[in-house]
């Protein structure tokens, strides 16, 4: 992804309301076949904006005080692997 593609991205995120939102990255759509060899800087792809579900230190869902479970919307920084 070029400068210009996430520059445009991340305007429309903003006029969309989503200028304070965390951004995260999703580690698993980061693959590629050189890694073994030494490679660590890979590409962007793609990001958009999802609910992800909130959890503890010990990975179990935090839940609100009716039992829903808590979650929260994020930006997402996607590479090229499709996970």
């Amino acid at each position: 992804m070029k400068v210009k593609t996430l520059h445009k991205f991340l305007s429309e995120l903003i006029k969309e309301g989503h200028a304070h939102k965390p951004v995260c990255i999703n580690k698993d759509t980061f693959k590629h076949t050189l890694e073994g060899d030494g490679v660590v800087i890979l590409p962007i792809s793609d990001l958009a904006v999802e609910d992800i579900r909130q959890v503890d230190g010990d990975g179990f869902n935090i839940e609100n005080k009716d039992g829903t479970e808590q979650s929260k919307r994020i930006v997402i920084i996607m590479g090229d692997y499709d996970a």
